[in-house]
């Protein structure tokens, strides 16, 4: 079946910006109200015949929706909160919910990641948890096992996979959020700013800016983005200063 986004196909083919903002908000809620219906008939059509309490069963997505009320960036380049946090719904088997469900639902509002899905697999088949020495790419954890309120995740674009034409990564630790993306870089407390309103980043005490700093070091991709973009602003400061110096002597 052919799922149409908020954008297809007409708001392709002309400009996306000759589109009002309502129209595309409807338009993605239309989206979400199709997949919601599919989602349902395909777990009527499970209960129907009987499997719906012997399977497994995740429903999230990829990605959410910014309208750009407050962070004007394209989705690929977006890492608030309306874009990076979406539904992840589980349903367990009859056979599995006396000893996982009390663990499922102490995990309810923790941060999780889709990656946990396949670490989620590992652990229902047994495999559970790995060898380090056979799982080294492996990032996820199994929703099965408690999940730490101050888990470290980590959202990149690399432009590895895809060529993205921004990159850059949001960095949480719980609910510390360090966020770098092609407007600078910023840090929010979800607990305390959940609307991401007012970044704190300039003000952070160093342990904590030290802490995020270690975490971005562990990964050559996070260094990369970081010295790039820190590269990019030390040479548009000096393009500022050498204006500034040479309307001076204008």
């Amino acid at each position: 079946m052919l799922f149409r986004s908020c954008w297809a196909p007409d708001l392709e083919a002309t400009d996306k910006h000759s589109v009002t903002r309502a129209q595309i908000r409807e338009r993605c809620r239309n989206a979400a109200r199709f997949v919601e219906k599919q989602s349902v008939r395909i777990l009527d059509a499970l209960a129907s015949k009987q499997r719906l309490d012997t399977t497994l069963v995740f429903l999230t997505a990829d990605h959410g929706v910014d309208f750009g009320e407050s962070h004007p960036l394209d989705r690929s380049a977006n890492y608030y909160e309306p874009v990076m946090n979406v539904p992840f719904l589980v349903h367990l088997p009859t056979s599995m919910q006396a000893e996982f469900k009390p663990v499922l639902e102490a995990n309810q509002g923790l941060r999780v990641a889709n990656v946990d899905i396949y670490a989620t697999l590992m652990d229902v088949w047994g495999q559970w948890p790995m060898d380090a020495r056979t799982r080294p790419a492996l990032v996820g954890q199994s929703l099965l096992r408690p999940v730490s309120p101050n888990r470290k995740l980590v959202a990149v674009n690399t432009g590895d996979l895809r060529d993205w034409s921004t990159e850059g990564f949001a960095l949480y630790n719980g609910d510390k959020k360090l966020l770098l993306d092609e407007e600078g870089i910023f840090f929010f407390d979800l607990k305390r700013d959940p609307q991401e309103r007012n970044s704190r980043f300039e003000s952070l005490p160093p342990p904590v800016r030290d802490n995020f700093l270690r975490q971005i070091g562990q990964s050559d991709n996070l260094l990369r983005i970081h010295k790039k973009r820190t590269m990019s602003e030390v040479a548009k400061k000096k393009t500022i200063a050498a204006m500034v110096l040479t309307l001076k002597r204008i």
